[in-house]
């Protein structure tokens, strides 16, 4: 579909731009076709010079031409009076679900923003022990998960419009270790914890994050943070 389309170019986009990559133009001398090429619009491409007007080019999913592109589109895009830029980064969001709900994400995609990142406090996993696996309905089918790996595979089969990461949020491990109880841990619960965030770690989190507003994230202390961390830093 056409939203399909828009939010594959801009995150597209953005993964090039970010890893300063643009792939040299396979058409010929002439100009040939593109799958998609916007035109006129003012490019600020997130390097942070000045922005330029100009089109860009898609073929085979790939950005293949920046500038004043010659030739014709498969489909055309008249961007002119707007902007064309990396997709943009929503650096806390509390989507976790509602992605599960409606992954087309219009009301993100339609500001731009293309990655979502998770986990802040709570994550969708781990949820192991003392805290009960997620079940949730997905496309009419219900689906549970433990591990903070199991949600991405359930993200990557319901399938969604933006990209997704998440922390490993310090709650989830206190809740799997230490259920409700305000207790201090033991040493031996930090050591839970500290293998169900590697468990996180080793399926694709970007880290830990604390919310220490309020239990149980507020009865950590600072050194039992460090220690967690000391995960993270491998």
């Amino acid at each position: 579909s056409f939203p399909k389309v828009i939010s594959m170019m801009i995150r597209l986009w953005l993964i090039l731009f970010a890893t300063g990559i643009l792939a040299s133009s396979n058409t010929n001398a002439a100009g040939g076709a593109f799958d998609i090429l916007i035109r006129h619009g003012r490019i600020v491409d997130g390097t942070g010079n000045p922005w330029f007007r100009g089109d860009v080019a898609i073929t085979d999913g790939r950005i293949v031409k920046v500038g004043l592109v010659a030739g014709t589109g498969d489909i055309e895009i008249d961007a002119t009076g707007l902007v064309v830029a990396p997709g943009f980064i929503d650096i806390h969001s509390h989507s976790d679900l509602k992605l599960l709900q409606d992954g087309y994400a219009q009301s993100k995609i339609r500001q731009g923003v293309t990655t979502e990142i998770l986990g802040e406090g709570n994550s969708a996993g781990p949820r192991q022990n003392q805290l009960s696996p997620q079940e949730f309905t997905v496309n009419g089918e219900m689906k549970t998960w433990s591990t903070l790996g199991e949600y991405f595979d359930v993200i990557d089969e319901a399938g969604v419009s933006v990209n997704v990461a998440s922390y490993v949020g310090l709650n989830n491990l206190w809740r799997s270790v230490m259920g409700e109880s305000f207790s201090a841990p033991s040493p031996e619960n930090i050591q839970a914890m500290k293998l169900l965030l590697d468990e996180a770690m080793r399926d694709g989190a970007l880290g830990l994050s604390s919310q220490v507003m309020m239990p149980p994230g507020s009865l950590a202390t600072s050194s039992q943070l460090a220690e967690l961390c000391t995960v993270v830093a491998k």
